[in-house]
């Protein structure tokens, strides 16, 4: 996504490029997002669906902060891992 106007320079206006800057930080974040729960979800469904919801609710209805829910959700995740081995 960032490699392209290296290549190929874009003569974007201030507008287009402010909507550029904002969307496609974005759009790489979600397919990461999707590719972490596509491969976890295969890997162990139950484990993944509990731990990804919690660290999702941790970091959007609380203060623990996005580390604090990864590190939270990931203890949960694996606990649930050995639970269900």
């Amino acid at each position: 996504m960032r490699i392209l106007p290296v290549f190929a320079p874009l003569r974007l206006n201030a507008a287009m490029r402010g909507l550029l800057e904002r969307v496609l930080p974005s759009a790489g974040f979600l397919s990461f997002l999707l590719y972490i729960v596509w491969t976890e979800w295969q890997a162990a469904p139950w484990p993944a669906a509990i731990g990804l919801t919690l660290a999702a609710g941790l970091t959007l209805f609380t203060r623990t902060g996005l580390i604090g829910a990864t590190a939270l959700g990931s203890v949960v995740y694996f606990a649930c891992g050995l639970v269900w081995r």
